[in-house]
């Protein structure tokens, strides 16, 4: 992307799109190869790929703002509007929760080895519990 489209990119100006050339030329081709293949003639290429219509359409968008947000209106007046209704002159609904029921204490196994670690002899591999046996 060129300096030129990033900086109207960021001031909110539209680029159009416009690598879309060598595509249409691509259709038009297919269109001819098919027309021939089913002898239907020649092919009316501004089906195919409208030019004109894309130019025009390029143009129509090419300096349009991408901010698409209405812009603020002022207020009309400048005095401040009061907000009449406070949540503190409102009444309060009151809940009601029932209490939750006892819970019993989970049970946690801390200092407890399920399987205690075999005492192996790294140089040969086995363990000395299979010794022995």
């Amino acid at each position: 992307m060129s300096v030129k489209n990033v900086k109207k990119l960021l001031r909110g100006q539209n680029i159009p799109y416009t690598a879309y050339k060598e595509r249409m030329k691509k259709r038009i081709k297919e269109a001819e190869q098919i027309g021939k293949e089913q002898g239907q003639g020649k092919i009316n290429k501004d089906y195919f790929y409208p030019r004109r219509l894309l130019r025009q359409i390029e143009k129509e968008y090419k300096n349009k703002e991408l901010n698409t947000a209405p812009k603020e209106i002022e207020p009309v007046s400048q005095l401040p509007v009061q907000d009449t209704t406070t949540t503190a002159s409102l009444p309060a609904p009151e809940i009601k929760t029932p209490p939750l029921p006892n819970t019993p204490q989970p049970k946690v196994r801390t200092a407890q080895q399920i399987n205690p670690p075999v005492k192996t002899n790294f140089i040969s591999g086995y363990s000395f519990a299979s010794l022995q046996k």
